[in-house]
């Protein structure tokens, strides 16, 4: 399973659901971000894609949700097919726990979704856009607000979400935990971080440390002999038609040509001579 999770300290209920998900060993990101999310520092997390960012915030988030009340934890990302993938990595990693989830999606009912935010469930998935229109109707209650991830936020900011970002972030408690997700640090996501992080931890893992903790799969095996035949057969009688043919079709169209008009006799009897 792994040695590597288990020297985390995370409960058993959180190494169980690890290992019916058969995540394997931590990758290079879980293991530098975990430990500190554990703690509730606030982190700025740089990688590439691949690198298990989704594991490394949500197993911190879980751990620290507990048994209490409310809506504990924010995560805001940028698309529904990224909250749907959020969504069911959550509860594969939460199986058993009773922890309730809410979705805040642009084109779902309103009403519905206000009723929903209503019942303050404990992990409230939302995309900024969708979040910020609640807000204005007031149906969004923030003062049980414990940890607040920012999934691909600089993907966000290229959408031009960072005035909704910081707009939800403000009304946040200020005692909060940030988790702040991104493959690059540029400028306008460095200068949020300083300004609504609490001393944050700089965390960069190398595209090479992501290559190397999470290598392509292997190709299925294949029959050695069906590969092979095409590809010899293939090649070699390509170089060899032209070749001849080019050198030889001028000088033979002539001579072959010549023969017949000349004798129509004695081409038979060479040809059966050859035979």
């Amino acid at each position: 399973m792994s040695e590597g999770f288990a020297s985390l300290g995370l409960t058993r209920d959180t190494m169980t659901n690890i290992a019916r998900a058969k995540l394997g060993l931590p990758t290079p990101l879980q293991m530098k971000v975990i430990p500190p999310a554990l703690l509730g520092r606030d982190i700025v997390a740089v990688s590439a894609p691949g690198s298990g960012r989704t594991t490394a915030f949500l197993i911190g988030l879980i751990e620290r949700l507990g048994h209490l009340a409310g809506t504990r934890a924010l995560v805001l990302a940028r698309t529904k097919q990224r909250i749907a993938e959020i969504h069911e990595h959550f509860d594969q990693l939460a199986h058993g726990r009773p922890f309730k989830v809410t979705e805040i999606l642009p084109g779902g009912a309103m009403q519905a979704q206000e009723n929903e935010l209503r019942e303050r469930r404990h992990l409230l998935l939302a995309v900024p856009q969708r979040l910020t229109e609640h807000m204005d109707k007031g149906a969004v209650n923030f003062s049980s607000i414990e940890m607040v991830v920012l999934d691909a936020a600089d993907d966000m900011v290229a959408d031009g979400l960072l005035p909704q970002l910081k707009r939800i972030v403000t009304r946040l408690p200020p005692r909060r935990q940030t988790l702040i997700f991104t493959r690059s640090l540029i400028d306008p996501l460095a200068a949020f971080a300083r300004t609504y992080l609490r001393d944050p931890i700089l965390i960069e893992v190398a595209s090479t440390e992501v290559a190397t903790a999470a290598p392509a799969p292997r190709p299925e095996p294949v029959d050695v002999e069906e590969e092979a035949a095409p590809e010899e057969v293939a090649p070699r009688p390509a170089p060899k038609k032209p070749a001849p043919s080019a050198k030889s079709a001028k000088p033979a169209k002539p001579a072959r040509a010549a023969k017949p008009k000349a004798t129509k006799k004695p081409a038979p009897k060479k040809a059966g001579k050859k035979r």
